[in-house]
């Protein structure tokens, strides 16, 4: 009896992984396809996250850095952003991504959020750290007071 059963999960098993192997998704195909489609400038292009074009937290390079960012758009050499603000920043550079490069890839939009980034209330990693050590202080303030009162 325990064979039986045992055989018939073997079979089961064998059928369910060929059947999983012989077809691809829709997806798969559609992936493969795209992924034959791209030239190796494009395939390391979709690695590169650029950051929002105009709220720059640095130093800008000479002039013509936004023209080389829109360029590199345009080849299909950026694939994804981050702090770009705005519905209507975000659509014009989709709409640059989708409809105005060889294969229309979509960008992927991200916000580096850490430390209450764009927050109703801006609480700056310098205060959190300040809050933290004036706790720390009183803290260390209250035990020696408890064991200036043991001794």
């Amino acid at each position: 009896m325990k064979s039986k059963f045992l055989k018939l999960i073997l079979i089961a098993t064998v059928i369910f992984n060929y059947s999983c192997n012989e077809s691809k998704s829709e997806k798969e195909i559609f992936i493969s396809d795209l992924m034959s489609k791209m030239t190796l400038d494009e395939k390391v292009g979709q690695m590169n996250q650029y950051n929002g074009f105009w709220d720059a937290t640095g130093p800008l390079p000479k002039k013509g850095y936004e023209k080389g960012r829109y360029d590199d758009l345009r080849n299909g050499l950026v694939g994804s952003m981050l702090n770009v603000t705005g519905v209507k920043n975000v659509s014009a550079l989709q709409k640059i991504a989708v409809e105005e490069t060889r294969l229309g890839i979509p960008l992927i939009f991200g916000f580096d959020v850490i430390h209450g980034y764009k927050t109703l209330v801006r609480f700056h990693l310098l205060n959190q750290r300040v809050g933290i050590l004036k706790q720390l202080k009183s803290l260390q303030e209250l035990q020696l007071k408890k064991q200036q009162q043991l001794d």
